[in-house]
């Protein structure tokens, strides 16, 4: 389009973004943002990131993909899966991952991990993505069936995922303290190199990265121990922009 213009390739912009979801303040800001009721229903100061290692290990996933859970106001927990979408070409098969990430997810769980009456813990999908291009793809598994002659007996699957486009996010509609509007302001600002400074004070005047379930209870982060003493240090751990 004449007269727009457009952000440039940044894989060290994109490093960053994920180290910013890496933080337990974006992500509370994130489901108060977009989660509606159910974001009162959930006690945030239980908020955990669970290993990269279950990420990575079940899940197949790209080491940017988080998975966190938190507790609710009443008992047991909620998982929140999230995606961070920086390809500009559109998984059309979207809604068919998070249908798999979820149903591994549940059935990678221990018997801890359930209620008291075997019943599996909520999975709430969320796909962040910052692409130029709007997002077409199907956000419910069910739409990507094709026709069935006659009624399918109530036998069609609808499994949803949450879609955050932060290009077209308003950020008029958040309050102007809450971090998932600042990263759409700047989304939205002619050139996303300002999300750096952004970031860099956040980081270091708000928080720590959060720490995973198993470092919350005195485990080796394998992780972490690979990756060499520096990593841990500052904004958060230093994640490789990666693609499909």
């Amino acid at each position: 389009m004449p007269g727009k213009q457009q952000r440039p390739e940044n894989p060290r912009h994109d490093a960053s973004y994920k180290n910013f979801f890496a933080h337990p303040r974006t992500v509370e800001d994130t489901l108060c943002a977009v989660a509606g009721d159910l974001a009162c229903h959930l006690d945030f100061a239980t908020l955990e990131r669970m290993p990269a290692s279950f990420v990575t290990e079940h899940l197949g996933q790209r080491h940017a993909d988080m998975l966190w859970r938190i507790g609710t106001t009443g008992e047991g927990w909620v998982y929140i899966l999230i995606l961070l979408e920086f390809q500009s070409t559109i998984d059309h098969r979207m809604a068919l991952r998070m249908m798999d990430y979820m149903a591994t997810i549940w059935m990678r769980l221990g018997q801890e991990d359930l209620g008291p009456g075997g019943e599996y813990p909520f999975v709430l999908p969320i796909v962040i993505y910052n692409g130029e291009r709007r997002w077409n793809a199907a956000k419910d598994v069910g739409d990507l069936l094709g026709p069935v002659p006659g009624e399918p007996l109530g036998y069609r699957p609808s499994l949803p995922y949450l879609l955050i486009e932060m290009r077209s996010h308003d950020p008029a509609s958040l309050p102007p303290d809450n971090v998932l509007a600042m990263i759409a302001r700047f989304e939205q600002a002619p050139t996303a190199v300002l999300l750096e400074p952004l970031i860099v004070a956040r980081s270091e005047g708000r928080e720590a990265p959060a720490k995973t379930a198993r470092e919350q209870r005195g485990e080796r982060n394998d992780d972490v121990d690979r990756a060499g003493p520096e990593v841990g240090r500052g904004a958060g751990p230093v994640v490789a922009a990666e693609g499909h």
